[in-house]
């Protein structure tokens, strides 16, 4: 009997195990290749009765057996088995893997399949749709990181979920290399790669603080709205102070914020709909505090009807918004304010705000806090997001006020 299941190798998706006595035997799933002769199989060696009991034998088995597989079918409907895989196709055939089978066997949201399949989107654009996997060079993948951070002002931590997507894309496709050719990464391969860490350290925005960060990108909305083309340099600007205003009175994490649904805002409920993508707690519905109803209301009159998004990208407005760093620096420097300020910063000072607040008169329960913030109990908020404010406010609703203003 297995009793130590981290001593046993990653199995192969097709691999199931069956405990026959008490021992694992392991058996490979390739019904879907019925006309060419495959079923649930006993994943066995030449001459042995039993299905193996080793995990390495069975990966091995179940690997000859599916290139086996694909061999006889690619001759039942006369074709050539391909060795050129191109990037699209690839990409299809990834995403359709993932839908299927999810994470490390586990289900994936429809919304993070989104993120993947967009991104890789922006790969494709890159590469080239037409582009054969096994030519593109670990060269390659440094200059589509390059364009990320320096053309499409994406941080590094969000380029590395770009690169981790099209890592995965080749790890999938090598483990059907008869099909796709394909047996080196050169994701993998590249030792620079930027790291998936984010450096914030945490920091958190005092009240005061985070209201003339509000203001700065009010101001910066407002010249933007004044110019008659968009500012190349900026052209999220525009759209500042609904977005801070966003980040700071919903506490969401970055991808939920830029992905947000106009349809997932209720101005009659006064109630946000977070489609959470990180874990099956994460989709949640958070307070429409009154500040921010007054801020996105003409926001929101103001897109197209057509809008599906609520930040669209500037690129392309079917899509939602990547990267918002010009705005950010931009408004932290007209606020002078002492930090850098990052979507996670505005979920940490969300947090901390909203821990000073009452409901029916008591503090508000460390759990509903949690629970607005997409976790499932209340470990990450004392551990990580609560901090202690200088000059708490006991209120019942969320609102930063200042009393100094900016200079224009």
């Amino acid at each position: 009997m297995v009793t130590n299941s981290t001593s046993v190798p990653k199995l192969h998706p097709r691999i199931k195990i069956r405990f026959q006595g008490g021992i694992a035997r392991y058996y490979g799933e390739f019904r879907d290749y019925a006309p060419e002769g495959g079923g649930r199989e006993a994943l066995r060696m030449e001459g042995h009765v039993h299905a193996t009991t080793d995990p390495d034998i069975a990966n091995i088995l179940c690997a000859q057996r599916l290139v086996e597989l694909e061999e006889r079918r690619a001759r039942r409907v006369g074709l050539r088995i391909r060795t050129l895989e191109e990037l699209k196709p690839a990409a299809l055939a990834y995403v359709k893997y993932k839908r299927q089978h999810g994470r490390k066997g586990k289900p994936i949201t429809p919304r993070h399949l989104d993120q993947v399949a967009d991104r890789l989107e922006v790969a494709i654009e890159f590469l080239g749709e037409d582009t054969p996997l096994i030519s593109i060079t670990v060269e390659d993948v440094a200059e589509f990181c390059a364009h990320l951070t320096e053309e499409r002002g994406v941080s590094s931590v969000t380029a590395r979920k770009f690169l981790n997507d099209l890592s995965g894309l080749y790890s999938n496709r090598i483990m059907f290399t008869s099909v796709s050719g394909i047996t080196s990464n050169p994701v993998a391969n590249w030792a620079d790669k930027p790291s998936g860490l984010s450096t914030d350290p945490g920091e958190w925005l005092e009240n005061d603080e985070a209201a003339d960060l509000l203001e700065a990108a009010r101001l910066v909305t407002e010249i933007a709205t004044k110019r008659e083309k968009v500012d190349s340099q900026d052209p999220v600007a525009h759209m500042a102070h609904a977005l801070l205003a966003t980040l700071l009175y919903t506490g969401g994490r970055k991808e939920e914020v830029f992905s947000l649904p106009v349809r997932n805002i209720d101005f009659r409920n006064d109630e946000i709909h977070i489609a959470g993508t990180k874990t099956p707690w994460s989709d949640r519905y958070v307070p429409l505090w009154p500040a921010l109803k007054a801020i996105l209301l003409p926001y929101v009159a103001s897109l197209p009807r057509s809008s599906k998004y609520l930040f669209p990208s500037h690129q392309d407005a079917s899509k939602p918004l990547l990267a918002a760093r010009k705005t950010l620096k931009r408004c932290v420097e007209l606020a002078e304010l002492r930090i850098n300020v990052t979507p996670l910063t505005c979920r940490h000072t969300y947090c901390s705000t909203r821990l000073q607040t009452t409901k029916s008169g008591a503090p508000i329960a460390l759990l509903d806090v949690a629970r607005e913030m997409g976790h499932n109990d209340t470990d990450m908020i004392q551990r990580v997001y609560g901090h202690v404010m200088r000059n708490p406010r006991r209120s019942d609703t969320i609102e930063y006020l200042s009393t100094r203003s900016l200079p224009k």
